[in-house]
Formats: C-alpha cells, structure tokens, sequence
C-alpha cells in the first residue's frame, strides 16, 4: 500500500521527513509536508528527530517508527500529505500526525535565522534549536530563513504579527529599515523575543536591537555601546570602563541560579553544570529593564576569562513585550552533531521554558528528572 513515493514530490513543498511504517506486515510509506518560509531561495529543511507512535489498526493499537531524513527543497507554507489511495491518504495522515507529547500546541513561534559568522554554523544550531522546541509539543514552529550574504535583503519583511515569538538565530546582514520598523512595533506591541547565543553579536548600530537584547558583544562594541552587566554583592551591576566581549575556551561550567522566583527558572537548582560552551563576558549595552536570571564564572587563570560572575539568561522588557536571552549553545563550523552545548539539559530546558515564557507570559513545563545539578553535565541525545 504506498501512500506516496519519491517520485511524487511535487516542485514546490517543504519535506520534513520520509517516514516508513510497518502495519500488520504492511509497509506504507508516507511523507510530510510541514511549515517553512523562504524568500526566494533554496534553505536546508528542518529534521525532526525519530521518535516513535501509536496508532489503532486492524483493531489492536500498534506502534510505529518514523526515522527522520535531511532534504534540500524550495519551502511552501502549507501541510499536505500526497497519496495514491484515498484510504491510505487519510490512514497515513492521521499516524504520521501524532505529536510528539501529550501537550496541545499553544503558541506559533517563528525560528529565524539565515546567516552566521565564520565561528557560528546557523544550519546545524537552528536544526537543533527546530527538534528542542518540538520536543515540547508546545510550538507550531515555522523556519524562517533571510536572504544569503550574495543576495539582496530588500524582499525580506516577515508578517511578525503571526507569531507569538519570534527565537532570533541570526547574526548577519542588517535588515531592511521598513523590516527592522516593523519589528520593533510588533516586539513593543506585546511579541515575545529569544536571543540564542551569536544572536547577541548582530546589529550593533540598530540602537532598537541592542535595547531589545540588553547587552551584546563584538562587532566593534566597546565602552561607548554601554555598560558591562555583572553580577556583584548579591545583585545585578552595571559596571564602567573599558573592555570588549571575550570568552575563554569551551569547556564545562557552573550556572548559578539568580532569580529563582522567575518563571523560567523555578524550580531549577541553584547551581547546575552546562556542557562545553562558551562563557561570554564582558557583554555592554544599553542594559535598561534587564533582569538577569543565571550567571557564571570562569577562574580569571583562563585564557580570556574575567573571573566576574557574567550573565548567562537574562530576561528583557521591551514596551509591553517580552525578550529571554541566552548567551549559551554555541555551534561551531567544525562541531560535529550531537553537539555538547546544545545537548545539555541545561541549554534545553531553559530554552524550552524560556520560550513558552515570551510566547504565553507563564510557564507550564515540569522540571525534568535528568536536569542537572552543580557536579556533572546532563546530555540528551538530539539525534
């Protein structure tokens, strides 16, 4: 019984997976189309990880597996599901849209991203990022990808009203004036915003943007793009003088817990370990109705430490909308996946949170049992 095979992709569609199933000795073959948006270009598709399912056939429950695979296709907005039977159609079209939990999608969230530095590898983070918040079954998540650095910005102005959040992976080209306007209305209106790592370091001279982030680093940022925010005596401080953002060499640290109170951060412990990552320092801003929520320290015998307490979440009120920041989950062009930083539980799940925070202004998500604490990372395996 084949519900649709290669052939039958049409030109335009975006596919998210191939997925085989093997019902009662029958294999039926299914692909699924999912949200995406580009303009005017090819990007990689998104690829959710395998996960299993049930499903009620021939009158006993059975279960499934879907393996994920990785395409290249020109996006379409819709969800269609291409069969050669109508019975199969509908068959495959309910077993392949089992979610992947038991929670109901409350918030449309769009993912964008398009363009990196030479240190960040945006395919591999925003692929990651995609299968985090899926994981949840909380986000219609749909990939938004900008014009390459070879091509022209000008046709690029997303419909930002459509979406609860907006989780920024992006560190590259300045919009558009009209788009950055319009963003920033939508953020002030009451949108919801996530800063994932590099995305901190884009936009140095859109003054909007680094009131949106609070701080950033690099690109030509020093004393004069604002303060550096630490975290001193028990409290956040905006500390003067001179200095640029740095980082020491990945390796495993401590998070400590600032605001425990904080939705994203209730019920976390008050130290818990992160992967592999890059402790950002010395980030300056403009720093206005920042909360910080999590710091960390690297010994100042590191190459490129501080020794400070530096913020690692932070979270951010921009007019009457909301913006969580996160300084960790770097991925470099040379990492291979899984990769630590983003595998870490820690990573995950304040993303995760952090998310439904800017999206719904609560947080629903339980801690989970394999949530770090203060000695030894936690991973999971985002394959």
């Amino acid at each position: 019984m084949l519900v649709s095979g290669r052939d039958s992709v049409p030109k335009q569609g975006t596919l998210n997976n191939r997925q085989s199933l093997l019902l009662g000795g029958t294999a039926i073959h299914g692909i699924v189309y999912s949200r995406a948006v580009t303009f005017g270009h090819q990007i990689r598709s998104p690829m959710p990880i395998s996960r299993p399912g049930l499903a009620w056939h021939d009158g006993s429950m059975v279960t499934f597996i879907a393996p994920a695979v990785n395409r290249q296709v020109t996006m379409h907005k819709r969800v269609k599901l291409f069969s050669t039977t109508g019975f199969a159609s509908v068959l495959a079209a309910l077993l392949l849209a089992t979610p992947a939990t038991s929670q109901s999608v409350t918030s449309k969230v769009m993912l964008l991203t398009g363009q990196a530095s030479i240190y960040h590898d945006w395919q591999k983070s925003s692929e990651l990022i995609e299968r985090i918040l899926r994981q949840t079954g909380l986000f219609d998540v749909d990939v938004v990808s900008t014009p390459s650095e070879s091509e022209s910005m000008a046709g690029f102005s997303p419909q930002w009203s459509d979406y609860d959040a907006v989780v920024l992976d992006y560190d590259g080209e300045e919009w558009p004036e009209a788009t950055r306007t319009a963003f920033a209305d939508y953020l002030a209106s009451g949108g919801g915003l996530v800063l994932v790592h590099a995305a901190d370091n884009a936009f140095p001279d859109w003054a909007e943007f680094q009131a949106m982030a609070g701080v950033g680093g690099w690109r030509g940022r020093d004393e004069s793009a604002g303060p550096m925010l630490r975290w001193h005596d028990g409290e956040q401080t905006l500390v003067q003088g001179q200095g640029t953002a740095l980082h020491p060499p990945q390796h495993d640290f401590m998070v400590l817990t600032r605001a425990p109170e904080h939705p994203i951060m209730r019920g976390l412990p008050p130290a818990w370990m992160q992967a592999h990552d890059e402790l950002y320092s010395q980030l300056r801003g403009p720093a206005n109705n920042v909360t910080v929520l999590a710091t960390a320290k690297a010994d100042s015998s590191m190459r490129g430490a501080t020794g400070e307490h530096e913020p690692m979440l932070l979270v951010i009120q921009y007019g009457s909308g909301r913006v969580f920041h996160t300084t960790l989950g770097h991925v470099g062009p040379q990492d291979e996946l899984p990769v630590a930083a983003m595998s870490s539980v820690g990573f995950i799940v304040t993303l995760q949170r952090g998310t439904e925070w800017v999206a719904t202004n609560t947080v629903t998500q339980a801690v989970p049992e394999d949530f770090p604490g203060p000695n030894t990372p936690s991973l999971r395996n985002l394959r």
